[in-house]
């Protein structure tokens, strides 16, 4: 076998044939050792590196500086192996002594060779961080007093955060100036491995990398909000509750600012937990965390990411690739809209044909469901993650990772399946068609979902004014029992499962997961603190996952079409068929399902005959329920109908009841009402809420009538910033986002009535408004 070296320089041709002919005789093994070998030969020959690499012969003749050892601070990247430079990759062969961490993966360390003395400071957390990292200097000036090489492995790059700057101080003033070898930071690696782009054209032209631990453990400075900014922390995961709340309360970051947290990026136990600034800390609390961990902060953490986690190994590595897919996933001609009848979900959504189980067994309910159930919760879970269902209640929560945190070994207790279906949301009315024209699709979603968790029963808590859809609803129950579907061994599959209907009273407020459960306990309904969270303690003390009518029912139609079905409606990550209510100026409101991500313009004028008057005389649009900002006419006339589209223009797709205004609405006077509202259905245990409501109100009366200064507006902006995300619903959250749409697009409408007001009455005195309680009336004023 031919075992010389070549040069690239003055290779021969029978040079090339004679190494070509010993690949084919090694094994695959073999052949990579041969090829590390040969270049190794090649690098160490060529000056260039000689300042980086030493020959193994050569080893204990370097040692000897003019304090007798060598220090080296090297960078060993962010944890896959295949990821060392070929100088890390030298160093640790050559050293005498190797200082490690907890941070380095196993798997670097397993590359030190067997006769070289190892020190992992195993126990260098926090609480005792200063005395771990003085006993790494104390071990490491003994080794180099004896003349020894003496490697410290940093996770990722030696001077990118960590102690590197401070360990070459401390070394070089004890006459040692340590040789400095760089490595890949997890903050460039992390990101590119999660398959997120820190920079990408139109999201985010900036990067910024930061430390979430500052010096003595404190909480360091935290940027402020930049929204095409990219913000990654490093050593942020064991404070992040801190970190997340000061970026909102200090750094302006909207609470649903998308953020990733990274763990063991590159490792093949890599993962991803994705969030909002405003529920990742709960999540994390709730999943659990491997260090070490990175935070990436920003839209490019949402715009392009996978949903699923990515296994990074060098072998695999499918990054380039999966970025190549980022522009060209979605071709430029893709429309989306135009739902044809055959994939439509709902098909008696108008209650045009018999609600019962006869006629429900026509249009394809209870079809397979045996099937269905007898393939496992794991096949249901599969297809509703593979489909990228998200909630249909507001939230859009991915589903499919929702109802597995139900799948928890079982403890004794039995599981519950709540439906919310108590929909009070102004604007909204999907859930009450359901009920009324389809409910054995939502009886059939229940059975369906609880198989998914377990669970032993479905609750279905309806609004008390539904009348007519909870009679429908409860013979479509009795039904379902009498022809075997639920209950006892349901649908013979050998699974018992019962459906029980709860009627509320009408609040508001119970349509809050926990306020919800509080109601069916029997108690009054007002929301929980969380954690726990409900899939540990719910519903009389049992796990319990709350779902939306619509998201459940279309769980067993997805499970029969397969996920990817689903998935091939809407843009990515805004996937499949949604129902849309439409209500307002339109020539024909309506509820109907059409395709995720239709155009705004489009789904009025198809579905609705356009705006009254023609879309010139549109004001603006409320897309998603009375929750969400409402957005003026130039917004809507290219918008899409998806959470990340109306999330980008400071919206919501919320519950997807669209309300239309034309140029004869008093805009002022419709968001004024929704501010009457929140405050009539606040149930009054957060201050922030009890009394900011309040205030909301008697302000948004006073400007309805101009009777206010241009500085209140400033005011109520920060009002509603002060009850923002500073409650333990989002009922707060509700109440300030319609104020903070006015704001944001009529800025000039409230300043207008109120100089109009102004000239109107020259003997009021408006001076003292703005310094005045922010609620009082002109009454009291």
């Amino acid at each position: 076998m031919y075992t010389g070296r070549i040069s690239t320089e003055t290779a021969t041709s029978n040079d090339i044939i004679n190494i070509l002919n010993a690949a084919e005789e090694l094994k695959l093994s073999e052949l990579a050792e041969f090829l590390k070998d040969h270049l190794m030969h090649k690098v160490i020959n060529n000056p260039q590196y000689q300042n980086h690499v030493t020959r193994c012969s050569d080893k204990h003749r370097s040692h000897m500086n003019n304090n007798g050892g060598k220090m080296k601070l090297v960078g060993a990247g962010p944890g896959d192996p295949n990821l060392l430079t070929l100088a890390a990759y030298q160093a640790i062969q050559d050293a005498d002594l190797i200082l490690s961490d907890k941070l380095v993966p196993k798997e670097v360390l397993k590359l030190i060779p067997h006769n070289t003395e190892v020190f992992v400071a195993a126990k260098k957390f926090c609480a005792n961080v200063e005395a771990a990292q003085a006993e790494l200097n104390r071990v490491a000036l003994e080794a180099l007093k004896q003349g020894k090489v003496v490697v410290r492995l940093k996770q990722g790059d030696p001077f990118l955060f960590g102690r590197g700057g401070e360990e070459f101080l401390f070394f070089r003033s004890h006459g040692y100036i340590p040789q400095v070898i760089p490595g890949i930071s997890s903050c460039m690696s992390a990101p590119l491995l999660a398959n997120i782009p820190v920079t990408h054209r139109g999201v985010a032209s900036q990067f910024l990398v930061c430390t979430g631990t500052g010096k003595n453990n404190t909480l360091p400075e935290i940027p402020t909000y930049h929204p095409a900014r990219t913000t990654v922390f490093l050593m942020a995961c064991h404070r992040i509750k801190d970190i997340t709340k000061v970026l909102i309360n200090e750094g302006n970051y909207p609470s649903d600012c998308p953020c990733v947290v990274i763990e063991r990026a590159s490792c093949t136990d890599q993962r991803e937990i994705r969030g909002t600034l405003s529920t990742i800390s709960d999540i994390m609390e709730r999943v659990g965390h491997t260090p070490p961990g990175t935070l990436v902060v920003g839209q490019a953490s949402f715009q392009t990411a996978c949903l699923r986690p990515t296994i990074a190994r060098i072998t695999n590595f499918k990054g380039l690739s999966n970025f190549a897919t980022i522009q060209n996933s979605q071709p430029v001609s893709r429309t989306y809209g135009g739902l044809k009848d055959q994939d439509r979900i709902f098909t008696n959504l108008y209650s045009r044909h018999d609600f019962r189980l006869k006629g429900a067994l026509k249009r394809g309910d209870w079809y397979k469901t045996k099937e269905i159930l007898e393939k496992g919760h794991e096949f249901i879970l599969q297809e509703i993650k593979s489909s990228g269902l998200r909630g249909r209640g507001g939230a859009g929560f991915p589903s499919g990772l929702k109802w597995s945190f139900m799948n928890k070994p079982p403890d004794g207790r039995p599981k519950y399946l709540v439906i919310n279906a108590d929909e009070g949301e102004p604007g909204t009315c999907k859930d009450r068609e359901i009920m009324r024209g389809d409910p054995h699709k939502l009886i059939e979603g229940c059975l369906v979902a609880g198989k998914s968790m377990n669970a032993t029963a479905a609750y279905i808590y309806i609004r008390g004014e539904f009348y007519n859809e909870a009679s429908n609803l409860q013979e479509a129950i009795n039904e379902s029992y009498a022809a075997g579907f639920i209950g006892k061994n349901a649908c013979g599959s050998g699974y018992d499962f019962d459906v029980y209907i709860h009627r509320g009273a009408g609040a508001y407020i119970c349509g809050e997961e926990t306020a919800l459960i509080e109601s069916l306990e029997g108690k009054q309904g007002k929301p929980r603190l969380k954690p726990p969270f409900p899939a540990d303690v719910g519903l009389f003390g049992c796990p319990t996952t709350v779902a939306n009518v619509e998201t459940v029912a279309v769980a067993p139609t997805i499970c029969r079409r397969g996920g990817k079905w689903f998935a091939s409606f809407g843009r990515e990550k805004n996937s499949g068929t949604k129902l849309f209510c439409i209500s307002g100026h339109v020539n024909h409101p309506c509820t109907v399902e059409e395709e995720m991500s239709i155009p705004l313009k489009e789904l009025i004028e198809r579905h609705c005959g356009g705006v009254r008057g023609g879309w010139d005389n549109l004001l603006a649009i409320i897309p998603g329920g009375s929750s969400v900002p409402v957005l003026p006419k130039s917004i809507c006339d290219d918008v899409l109908m998806d959470f990340d589209a109306l999330r980008d223009v400071k919206s919501g797709l919320g519950t997807a009841a669209v309300i239309v205004m034309d140029k004869s609405t008093d805009i002022v006077s419709a968001i004024s009402r929704l501010s009457a509202f929140y405050k009539h259905e606040s149930c009054g245990q957060c201050t922030p809420c009890r009394e900011g409501t309040g205030w909301l109100m008697n302000m948004m009366s006073r400007f309805e009538k101009g009777y206010a200064v241009p500085r209140e507006i400033d005011m109520i902006e920060e009002l509603t910033k002060q009850i923002e995300g500073h409650t333990i619903c989002a009922l707060g959250d509700a109440a300030a986002w319609p104020v903070q749409g006015l704001i944001r697009h009529f800025r000039p409408e409230l300043e207008a009535r109120m100089r109009s007001y102004a000239i109107a009455t020259p003997d009021k005195d408006l001076s003292k408004l703005s310094s005045a309680a922010p609620g009082l009336s002109p009454g009291i004023l």
